[in-house]
């Protein structure tokens, strides 16, 4: 499930969730429902947006930076950043 929820450090709202169905959307077209959700409804414009390893790809971080918005998330193991696996960053 993807959820969408503003929040200032100790206040947590929930603003929207969507379902993951096996057979259905996409986990990135979830998280691009959400910010789209955020950015076209609500009109909000974070100072980042936080997410766990199942929603980063690269298409999905492109289209949050091209919306001038900041991200932090997890990478799952088997990411590659410049052709090498992540393990040869840490």
């Amino acid at each position: 499930m993807g959820r969408l929820v503003w929040t200032d450090g100790p206040i947590r709202i929930p603003l929207a969730f969507r379902v993951w169905q096996k057979g259905g959307a996409a986990t990135y077209d979830l998280a691009w429902a959400l910010r789209r959700y955020a950015r076209n409804r609500l009109r909000c414009t974070p100072a980042f947006g936080l997410f766990d390893s199942w929603y980063p790809s690269k298409k999905l971080l492109k289209r949050i930076r091209d919306y001038g918005w900041y991200f932090v998330c997890q990478l799952q193991q088997n990411r590659r950043f410049e052709g090498r696996a992540l393990r040869y960053y840490k």
